[in-house]
């Protein structure tokens, strides 16, 4: 009889930014969707709020959003192909406050100012998506 035993790497938990990172970049999705085959904690971490009803029309013009449902439901069917399953929504508030506790090995994100909080305040690596990232987050979980 031959047993065969697959090691799930749940331990490793890593992240992606959903704007401009996530729901931009369609290599970003695929390796998403690599890291949960390769049984990965992947998450999502984003600064929209958890529900459509808390953005204002202010902001909805500030930021160009044209039809907020759409990008709402953009964000589920992404996570949903990429087979990723935890999303957490930061309201609004720095994504290093959800990191400073955790045990995420890195974070990938196209906003720098976030990249750069995560790195100074957690033991969380930001990395971003712009240059070499995919190179960066693999070397990081070996």
């Amino acid at each position: 009889m031959i047993m065969t035993i697959c090691y799930l790497k749940l331990d490793y938990m890593v992240s992606f930014d959903f704007d401009g990172t996530l729901g931009q970049y369609p290599s970003v999705q695929a390796y998403a969707k690599e890291l949960v085959q390769r049984g990965l904690d992947v998450w999502i971490v984003t600064r929209r709020y958890d529900s459509i009803e808390r953005y204002t029309p202010e902001f909805n013009f500030r930021y160009s959003i044209t039809n907020l449902e759409e990008e709402h439901k953009y964000l589920f069917e992404v996570a949903k192909e990429c087979g990723i399953v935890n999303i957490k929504f930061m309201n609004m508030d720095d994504k290093w406050k959800f990191f400073k506790n955790s045990n995420f090995i890195w974070h990938l994100d196209d906003d720098y100012v976030e990249i750069k909080d995560i790195n100074r305040y957690t033991k969380t690596i930001g990395i971003s998506v712009v240059n070499n990232w995919k190179n960066k987050c693999e070397k990081l979980l070996k």
